[in-house]
């Protein structure tokens, strides 16, 4: 099916880090009243923030950029709700949702999305429906059957091939997906026997064409909302919820890691307990999971306390400091999903919806200057500067100062991520240099008037600056 773009571009002003407060986050607001169902973040190569989102009261499902301070929004042709984003390197979106309780895909052709039912006979419950896609741009995706079972699809060429994957028992809730640097899929995914003899969270592996199954969590707790990183070298990290039932009810929010060696390791990030004698209602939503460049876990989780009678909702972001974990709180009232990306430069990013009735889409960032207790991060030593801008027919100089003698490389993109040019600068030594452009691609030829991006990596360390090119 086809559809129009539909969309706009606000600018945004950034908040300084000065006024951030206790908490080392910024907050943009992106749009302060939409009423957010499912959301989903995503980031590319170049640091470029993408975004999926439904619209409860169009129900239509939106994707959206933020660079530089830049939202810009397009609407997707077909109506949905639950939805998840995936981005090439280059930054070319792919979007999963529901529509009338069945799965489907979204995927950019020039200009035009297009979209199609993975499975028309399935149903897929409301909840997550992970999208993540292979080196080769193949999308994969799990869905949930409601109850019952928990479904894996690939697409190859132009056909889907879906599959159940728990094989064990019943499925408690959704399954999570992750391509490996082999491109091949993992999966996590909770599962119950029919008869409730035991819960366990499964991790699951394929090899050609084969799925190795092993359990990663075999307590006797009901386990929910799974989320899946891997490291760079494919070790799997997994957060989720669990909870007991037995008198008060204890709520965690636990993270479980696979070593080198083959063993799991599980931890407990934070628990709450449920009292109904009290009349309380706490509970542990977890939301998402990055594993930044030195294999350090961030996670996003929801704290919902009601023991005043008075419903708090916060988000905490956790991440583990050699072998403590360390919280800090991101927002204090949102909806149930929020969503996480990390940078090149180890920066944490956090998309989250916020409650009745002020509603709103927000983006928060944590503070370069505050660190985030992990692996040191690459502080950005580069200087970059591009004269004139905007940019007139003709040259136009890239200024920028290193501070080490390196092998630094320019690349220019449009707003969609897409590299307009490319340029591998050769040894320079630390110091002050200047390149020049002329609008012109790889071939020689004029790219479209419009707003880029131009991004000089040097070693560790990134700088970007936006121009607009004028004709």
């Amino acid at each position: 099916m086809r559809g129009m773009i539909l969309g706009y571009v606000v600018i945004l002003a950034l908040t300084p880090c000065a006024a951030r407060g206790e908490t080392g986050w910024v907050v943009d607001t992106l749009d302060a009243a939409v009423h957010v169902r499912g959301l989903s973040l995503a980031i590319d190569s170049m640091d470029g923030l993408h975004v999926s989102y439904s619209d409860r009261a169009s129900h239509a499902i939106v994707y959206g950029t933020f660079r530089s301070g830049v939202w810009t929004t397009e609407t997707l042709p077909d109506t949905g709700s639950w939805n998840s984003i995936a981005v090439t390197r280059t930054g070319e979106p792919s979007v999963a949702f529901t529509r009338d309780g069945r799965a489907w895909f979204a995927w950019r052709e020039g200009d035009l999305w297009m979209t199609e039912v993975i499975d028309s006979v399935l149903d897929a419950c409301c909840g997550a429906i992970p999208l993540a896609l292979d080196p080769e741009g193949s999308p994969h995706v799990c869905f949930w059957g409601g109850g019952l079972y928990d479904y894996y699809a690939e697409k190859t060429g132009s056909a889907w091939s879906v599959e159940m994957i728990n094989v064990g028992g019943g499925a408690e809730d959704w399954a999570w997906v992750e391509i490996g640097s082999d491109g091949e899929p993992r999966v996590v995914y909770p599962e119950y026997s029919h008869y409730f003899e035991y819960s366990r969270l499964v991790f699951g592996a394929r090899e050609e064409s084969l799925w190795q199954r092993e359990t990663g969590d075999s307590t006797n707790w009901w386990h929910w909302t799974p989320v899946l990183a891997l490291d760079g070298s494919d070790l799997p990290h997994i957060a989720y919820g669990r909870y007991y039932l037995m008198g008060d009810e204890e709520f965690h929010a636990c993270y479980m890691t696979k070593t080198a060696e083959g063993s799991w390791v599980h931890e407990t990030i934070e628990s709450v307990t449920r009292d109904y004698e009290m009349g309380w209602n706490n509970f542990i939503d977890v939301s998402d999971i990055g594993v930044d460049d030195g294999g350090n876990p961030h996670i996003l989780y929801r704290k919902h306390i009601d023991s005043t009678g008075v419903n708090t909702d916060t988000l905490f972001h956790a991440w583990k400091q050699g072998a403590v974990w360390c919280k800090e709180r991101v927002a204090g009232a949102i909806t149930r999903r929020a969503s996480l990306a990390l940078d090149s430069q180890g920066g944490v990013h956090v998309l989250y919806g916020g409650p009745s009735p002020q509603y709103g889409l927000y983006l928060a960032r944590r503070c370069e200057s505050t660190g985030t207790g992990g692996a040191d991060s690459p502080r950005s030593g580069v200087r970059l500067a591009i004269a004139p801008n905007p940019l007139r027919t003709g040259m136009g100089t890239i200024s920028f100062e290193l501070p080490v003698s390196c092998n630094p490389s320019l690349t220019i993109y449009d707003t969609r991520g897409r590299i307009a040019a490319e340029r591998c600068v050769g040894l320079r030594s630390a110091g002050l240099h200047t390149l020049e452009w002329d609008g012109r691609d790889a071939q020689g030829l004029p790219v479209a008037p419009g707003v880029y991006f131009a991004r000089l990596r040097a070693g560790e360390h990134v700088a970007v600056r936006k121009m607009l090119l004028v004709r």
